[in-house]
């Protein structure tokens, strides 16, 4: 994927710089709700989604931007959802901050409708298409879904305008879109592209390059010929080799037989894509020409007849379905880039193309979800662009039967456990709700896996009753469990007095859940200064803290992991400790010299060496020891030698002087 938006962008470069150098050019960018979209990857990984894909090309397109050629941005549908209204210039047309820009483009996010000819309309204006011209570059995936007749504007937009070129990227468009949009291209002889993914432009955008180009000589007339197969498959890609003038811009196109020159094209290949020209099939079987076209004067100078022929696939999947499984769905059929597989209710007689889901066929087999209604349903296989269905499979979709088991109560704040039976399927939860009766509200809630039915959360905090529920994708409660949480006994006990820096074991009794933890503050709630934390384990009845540096009154607290609330807590009084440091007068710089000490021995207290200018020299753990041997500074001079108590916020509790000769 990463290789095709290169390309893509690539080519979008050069088709501004080296065919719209003297224009301004004004790019309309889709950021409809439907761009929450996905598109196949060609190179046979995950789909991704549209928006995700177009935000990278645009990027990659700003890179080498010249910041002199004039640009400017309309975008719509980034803001609300349902407003046809919803049109925004991000960046007026003239020289632009390109990182600006591109930072502001890799914000939007689709949320709203399609009002192409509006947006069309205010990207002309801000182009000033009646004093000068421009060129418009329209990237959407769908339709107009508001009031307007887009294809009537832009026509009255060519006709008032000064040279005014709108060219067109349709991106994983319907039939219906694509006609729309391919009209709005040639209102202004500009050009239209099918992309079904990022790959598809790299081909679509290098003859608009020449399309563009001022012609120095007249439009060639000459004999042409083209050569195409007999018979292709419905939908299938084929070549089809041409002779011809070769005037920049002239391409073949499929259209039905007997067709306007101007009517809707199937496909079309440019001959700056090469000889012969790469094409797709209609979708639909029948007779169909291949036409060879020139790019102004639009004169068909050759044509072939090619019999589209129909083309089957088969679908595998289990007849029987739980409710909102994800299933392997194995095919066989064409394999064509942006071919589908898709639910639809049984009867599906191929005229509504909404379907219930959906998932790309560049897998065997693919996996998809089936709909949570029980109910008869078909598992059809869409050609890409026109969605007929080329072979289906009849299921049905059963109801989950899903049970819950836990025990009939639990302590409040403790871990909670319940399992379920049945279910397990994609998306599907777990998650306690309560107290029932009153305005109770979610607690924690986890994703099942069927591997795993036994499930831990972390329950409620106040006494009450309450119920697991088991929860589709589409949150739906599919089996209900009651339960009761009582009130736990939390205490605390320890020494009601201890020293600074000492070790202190708490015995504790709690609920035990997960991220409880016991804690030494100093200060009220709610932003008390933490001097010790650490997490309950269940296994172990005692924990051993760190008693603080200061000398003071502390809160030992019980503190519950999630709801954050203190359950138990009780006074820690800490004293000051007098520590006698005996240290040698004088001593030889490098010689190991004996510090011994009284007043404490916790395993945290440190001694210090400092040299004049306060920086340490050496450094001992004194531990719970008596004395210890140190190596005197190897600078002669004078330092200080200090004795050190505490974890956090450690604290020199007395200090001698040290001379080293």
């Amino acid at each position: 994927m990463k290789t095709t938006l290169f390309l893509f962008s690539a080519l979008l470069f050069h088709l501004i710089f080296a065919a719209e150098q003297a224009k301004p050019i004004h790019l309309v960018f889709d950021v409809s709700g439907s761009m929450w979209g996905r598109v196949p990857d060609p190179d046979g990984g995950e789909a991704r989604m549209k928006i995700a894909v177009a935000r990278e090309a645009l990027n990659a397109l700003l890179q080498d931007w010249d910041p002199k050629q004039p640009l400017g941005l309309t975008v719509y549908g980034h803001r609300r959802a349902g407003d046809c209204a919803d049109i925004e210039t991000l960046f007026s047309t003239g020289e632009v901050d390109v990182a600006a820009l591109r930072r502001r483009v890799s914000t939007l996010k689709p949320k709203g409708k399609t009002p192409l000819a509006a947006a069309v309309r205010r990207a002309a204006q801000d182009l000033a298409f009646e004093k000068q011209a421009g060129t418009i570059i329209l990237l959407s995936d769908g339709i107009e879904t508001c009031a307007e007749e887009p294809c009537q504007l832009v026509k009255e937009l060519a006709a008032k305008g000064i040279d005014l070129k709108l060219h067109v990227i349709g991106f994983d468009v319907d039939t219906a879109a694509a006609d729309q949009l391919h009209c709005l291209a040639d209102a202004t002889d500009g050009m239209y592209f099918a992309a079904e993914n990022a790959a598809d432009l790299k081909d679509a955008l290098t003859q608009v390059v020449a399309f563009e180009q001022p012609q120095p000589e007249p439009e060639k007339i000459s004999a042409a010929t083209v050569s195409a197969p007999a018979e292709v498959p419905a939908g299938a890609p084929f070549e089809a080799a041409w002779t011809g003038p070769a005037n920049p811009g002239d391409r073949l196109q499929i259209q039905a037989v007997d067709a306007a020159v101007r009517s809707r094209a199937f496909d079309t290949a440019y001959i700056e894509q090469g000889n012969p020209s790469k094409l797709r099939a209609p979708d639909q079987p029948g007779s169909y020409q291949v036409r060879y076209v020139t790019a102004r004067s639009r004169k068909i100078l050759a044509e072939a007849v090619v019999q589209v022929v129909p083309t089957q696939a088969e679908v595998d999947l289990p007849a029987e379905v739980v409710a909102g499984a994800i299933v392997d769905v194995a095919w066989k059929g064409p394999g064509h880039s942006g071919e589908k597989l898709a639910v639809y209710p049984s009867g599906w007689n191929g005229e509504n193309k909404t379907w219930l889901t959906m998932n790309y066929a560049y897998r065997n087999p693919v996996k998809m979800r089936v709909p949570v209604e029980p109910g008869a349903y078909e598992m059809h296989y869409l050609t890409a662009r026109t969605k007929e269905s080329l072979g289906f499979a009849a299921f049905t979709v059963v109801k989950a039967e899903v049970t819950l088991t836990a025990e009939p109560r639990f302590d409040a704040g403790a871990d909670v456990f319940v399992r379920f039976e049945g279910g397990g399927q994609g998306g599907d939860r777990i998650h306690w709700f309560g107290p029932l009766g009153e305005a109770g509200k979610r607690g924690d809630s986890l994703y099942v896996n069927p591997d795993k039915p036994d499930v831990k959360m972390r329950g409620p905090v106040e006494p009450g009753r309450y119920e697991f529920q088991y929860l589709n994708h589409k949150k739906e409660v599919l089996a209900r469990l009651p339960f009761d949480v009582v009130p736990s006994v939390v205490a605390l006990t320890f020494p009601e007095q201890a020293s600074v820096g000492a070790h202190l074991n708490i015995t504790w009794q709690g609920p035990a859940g997960s991220g409880d933890r016991i804690q030494i503050l100093e200060g009220p709630e709610p932003r008390p200064e933490v001097w010790y934390s650490a997490y309950i384990n269940p296994d172990k009845e005692v924990v051993r803290v760190d008693v603080p540096s200061r000398p003071g009154e502390y809160r030992v607290v019980y503190r519950h992991g999630r709801a954050k609330t203190v359950l138990a807590e009780s006074v820690l009084r800490v004293k000051d400790v007098t520590v006698t440091l005996k240290v040698p007068a004088t001593v030889k710089a490098g010689e190991r010299m004996v510090l011994s000490w009284e007043g404490s021995h916790n395993a945290n207290d440190r001694i210090f060496i400092m040299d004049g200018q306060g920086k340490r020299v050496r450094s001992a753990y004194a531990q719970s020891r008596k004395e210890m041997a140190v190596k005197a500074p190897d600078a002669p001079g004078d330092y200080e030698v200090q004795f050190l108590v505490g974890v956090k916020h450690r604290r020199v509790v007395t200090t001698v002087p040290l001379k080293v000769q």
